[in-house]
């Protein structure tokens, strides 16, 4: 086997479309048969679409996956990424960092770096196909959660606007419902 739902995948959202990439360097010029095979009963649907053959990048943990690789922010950004092979690093329902969230974001979560002057505000939003939730939080070793949103109840995005309390380091995470 190439790929394995069972063996090769973090725990799936439903209804959540995930784009793999499957390394088959090791028959290149050779003419290969692939085969799909989905074994179970009563388990959630499964789809394969759009399969394509060619060079595309590895499907791998976002590189700011933890908070000590967190990517820096500039006063103004607009990210788009994903968070599906990232690990759960940090949950805001739970201490540390205490909640901030109304619900239990123990998904894949991504961190970026803020880098704030005395009198700096915050204002993210999240925007996803998932309940993702989003969150300040005000170190890496113990953290403390300062803010925080969730998109719940089919609302598509999260929001926070928020003064941040003194010049420092602060870190926004990007996180969702496993």
């Amino acid at each position: 086997p190439l790929w394995s739902l069972a063996g090769d995948e973090p725990p799936a959202d439903p209804f959540v479309y995930r784009e793999r990439v499957a390394d088959l360097s090791a028959w290149a010029g050779m003419n290969v048969e692939f085969g799909f095979r989905v074994v179970g009963t009563d388990g959630a649907d499964f789809a394969l679409d759009d399969v394509a053959v060619g060079a595309f990048d590895p499907t791998v943990a976002a590189p700011n996956d933890v908070c000590a690789d967190a990517i820096i922010l500039g006063n103004t950004f607009n990210i788009q990424d994903v968070t599906c092979y990232a690990a759960n690093d940090l949950d805001p329902f739970t201490p540390p960092p205490g909640s901030c969230v109304g619900n239990e974001l123990s998904g894949p979560d991504v961190f970026y770096k803020i880098v704030a002057a005395f009198g700096d505000s915050l204002v993210a939003s999240v925007t996803s196909q998932w309940n993702a939730g989003l969150y300040v939080v005000d170190d890496c070793v113990n953290p403390v959660c300062l803010v925080g949103a969730y998109a719940e109840d089919g609302r598509p995005a999260a929001s926070i606007n928020y003064k941040l309390p003194s010049a420092g380091t602060y870190y926004l995470v990007v996180d969702g419902e496993e």
